[in-house]
């Protein structure tokens, strides 16, 4: 995961790209973050749970005048 403007609007937000081979090979970059329109998104960083495989990333952004946290998942 990393920040990233390239989204098209202008605002930073938090992208991805996955890999199912030990980076052999990625995804296509996708966004991540779940702001609304105008609101960026910052400090991403990326977890994951060895009991259940699945990862996840975590960003905060300022949606409710706050810097709160936000997850989602991004892997399986």
């Amino acid at each position: 995961v990393w920040r990233d403007s390239r989204t098209g609007d202008g605002l930073p937000h938090v992208c991805a790209a996955a890999s199912s081979d030990y980076g052999q090979t990625w995804s296509a970059n996708f966004r991540v973050d779940s702001g609304p329109e105008g609101v960026s998104a910052y400090a991403p960083i990326v977890a994951a749970d060895p009991d259940s495989g699945k990862v996840y990333a975590a960003w905060h952004d300022n949606r409710n005048g706050d810097l709160d946290i936000y997850v989602t998942q991004v892997g399986p």
